[in-house]
C-alpha cells in the first residue's frame, strides 16, 4: 500500500516558578493538539500552508524551519497524494519540563482524554514526550 504518515508536534512554552508542572500547561498543548486533527482530512492544505509560511520566511530573509528536506520535497508529497497514497496523521505533545513519574492525577486526566479523543474519534496516534 502506498501511504505518508504526517507526524505532528506540539510543544508549550512555560513559564512561571515550576515550568512545565502545572495542568495547565498541558490543557493548553493537548488543546492544540486536538485542534490539529483540522488537518486530518486536509493535508494538502497542510502542505500548502507550509510551502506559503516558507516562502514567507524567504521573502523576510529568515533562516528556513526545515530541519530535513526543502520545498522540492513538499511538491512531492503533493504530487504523490494527488496520484493516490493515502495519508495518515500522528499526533505528539512534548513537555521536556514535564517529568512522566511527576504527573499528577490531573494531568494524566488530560492526557487521557486527549489520547481518546483522537484515537476513538479519529484514528489519529497520539503520542507524549517528557523527560525522565
Amino acid at each position: 500500500m502506498k501511504d505518508i504518515t504526517f507526524n505532528l508536534y506540539h510543544c508549550k512554552y512555560s513559564d512561571g516558578v515550576k515550568p512545565g508542572a502545572r495542568v495547565k500547561d498541558l490543557y493548553e498543548v493537548c488543546g492544540q493538539a486536538e485542534k490539529s486533527i483540522i488537518w486530518n482530512d486536509n493535508i494538502i492544505e497542510l502542505i500548502d500552508r507550509m510551502i506559503y509560511r516558507e516562502n514567507a520566511r524567504r521573502k523576510s530573509h529568515l533562516s528556513s524551519r526545515f530541519e530535513k528536506g526543502d520545498l522540492n520535497i513538499l511538491n512531492t508529497l503533493k504530487k504523490m497524494i494527488r496520484s493516490g497514497y493515502v495519508t495518515r496523521l500522528n499526533i505528539s505533545i512534548v513537555q521536556p519540563g514535564v517529568s512522566r513519574s511527576k504527573l499528577t492525577d490531573s494531568m494524566k486526566q488530560v492526557i487521557i482524554s486527549t489520547d481518546s479523543h483522537l484515537i476513538d474519534t479519529y484514528g489519529i496516534q497520539f503520542n507524549c514526550y517528557f523527560s525522565n
